[in-house]
C-alpha cells in the first residue's frame, strides 16, 4: 500500500479538484431513502461521490446529515453499517483495478477517544494528525456520545491535489507514523494550514446526526481531526463508531 500510496501522488494524470463541491457536499437524509429505489439512489450516489479518478469523477467523500431524527445512536450506528454494506459493494463493482480474486473484509468498532487499548496503535487516544490508514479501502464514521470537550473538529484534504499544485517532492509533503503495527502516511505538519485551506474541509464537532463515507485508497483524501481539550474531565466522552473495509493477507 505505501508503494501504491507514492505512486498515485507521483501520477502523471493531474487531479481535478473542484473548491466548491469539495467544501460544501453534503445530503440531508429524506424519510423513504431507507428502502426501495430511494435507498438504490442514495447508494449510487454515495458511490458517485467517493470513486475518485481513475475509477470515478467524485471528491472522494461523501457526507450525510439528518441521520439523527427518529434515532438514537445505535440506530444511527445501525443504518450506516447496512447501508455502508451496500456502498461497498457498489464500489467494488465499480472499481475495475479490484481483481475478483482479491479478498476483502468488513470490520466494524466502536472507540471511546482516552480509553482506547493501547495495544490497537500505541495510544489511548485516536491518530488526528492529516493521514491515510495503512489498510483500508473505504470507511464510514458515526461520532457519538460527544460531550465536555473543545476541538476534535474532524477535517478531510485532498492531499494529492494539494500535492500536485505545491511543486513539492513526496518525501518534502509526506512522513510515516511512528505507530507499532500500522504506519500510516501522514501529511507534515507545516503544510497543515495551506492545504486544509486550499484542498480541504472542516467538518467541526461531529456528532450522531451525520455520518461520513471517506474514500480511503491511494487516490483517496487523508483525514484526522484538530486537537482535544478535555474541558470537564469528569462528563468527557467522544466515541467513534467506524466501519472499514480492509483487504485480506
Amino acid at each position: 500500500m505505501m508503494s501504491a500510496r507514492e505512486a498515485a501522488f507521483k501520477s502523471s494524470s493531474k487531479r481535478r479538484f473542484d473548491r466548491q463541491l469539495f467544501s460544501t457536499q453534503t445530503y440531508q437524509l429524506r424519510p423513504d431513502d431507507e428502502t426501495g429505489a430511494a435507498r438504490e439512489a442514495l447508494v449510487d450516489l454515495v458511490v458517485d461521490h467517493l470513486a475518485t479518478y481513475p475509477d470515478g469523477d467524485g471528491i472522494g467523500y461523501f457526507l450525510v446529515e439528518g441521520a439523527s431524527f427518529g434515532r438514537s445512536v445505535e440506530q444511527v450506528r445501525e443504518f450506516s453499517r447496512e447501508l455502508f454494506g451496500a456502498v461497498w459493494e457498489r464500489f467494488r463493482s465499480r472499481c475495475r483495478r479490484i481483481a475478483p480474486e482479491r479478498e476483502f473484509f468488513c470490520a466494524e468498532t466502536v472507540t471511546e477517544d482516552g480509553n482506547i487499548p493501547i495495544g490497537l496503535f500505541g495510544s489511548h487516544w485516536s491518530f488526528k494528525p492529516p493521514h491515510a490508514d495503512r489498510n483500508g479501502v473505504i470507511f464510514s464514521h458515526v461520532y457519538g456520545p460527544t460531550v465536555g470537550f473543545e476541538g476534535g473538529d474532524v477535517f478531510l484534504i485532498d492531499a494529492i491535489a494539494y500535492f500536485q499544485t505545491s511543486g513539492l517532492h513526496f518525501d518534502e509533503a509526506l512522513t510515516w507514523s511512528d505507530e507499532p503495527l500500522e504506519q500510516k502516511a501522514v501529511l507534515r505538519s507545516e503544510h497543515f494550514e495551506a492545504a486544509v485551506h486550499g484542498y480541504g474541509r472542516r467538518f467541526g464537532k461531529m456528532n450522531h446526526d451525520r455520518i461520513l463515507f471517506v474514500n480511503n485508497t491511494p487516490e483517496g483524501l487523508f483525514h484526522g481531526a484538530t486537537e482535544i481539550h478535555a474541558a470537564d474531565p469528569s462528563n468527557f466522552s467522544r466515541v467513534l463508531h467506524r466501519c472499514v473495509v480492509r483487504e485480506r493477507g
